[in-house]
């Protein structure tokens, strides 16, 4: 990982997590699959490379999904409501991920109509 991103933090340390939780952070985001793979087991997957590379047009969209999220926390917003997005963006970038949508910020609005159109669809013929 390039020095700027080794520093690069993506946690919620005011999310309170129990002794055996695992911390949230969107580090796994960063990468191609890191959605699909469970929290806990995150780190050491990426250390391992199986994860390979990150995914670098994704910095800016994930740093500002991680500013707008601890901002919200920083001014007083209800960390159950955190935890919820942090959930919701995850599901969001599997689904890119398995569909190849792309995860930049000039495309996440086509990217994201594109997963509601998705998720209509599921309902209708579900």
């Amino acid at each position: 990982m390039p020095d700027d991103l080794r520093n690069l933090d993506l946690t919620f340390p005011s999310i309170p997590v129990g002794g055996k939780e695992t911390p949230y952070s969107l580090k796994r985001l960063l990468y191609k699959g890191g959605a699909s793979i469970r929290a806990d087991q995150a780190d050491q997957t990426i250390d391992g490379g199986l994860l390979g590379d990150v995914q670098q047009d994704r910095i800016d969209l994930i740093r500002l999904a991680h500013e707008y999220i601890n901002g919200n926390l920083t001014g007083g917003g209800s960390p159950e409501t955190a935890r919820r997005q942090i959930t919701e963006l995850t599901v969001f970038f599997d689904w890119a991920d398995t569909f190849g949508a792309a995860l930049n910020i000039s495309e996440v609005t086509k990217t994201y109509i594109d997963w509601t159109e998705h998720l209509l669809q599921r309902i209708r013929v579900v």
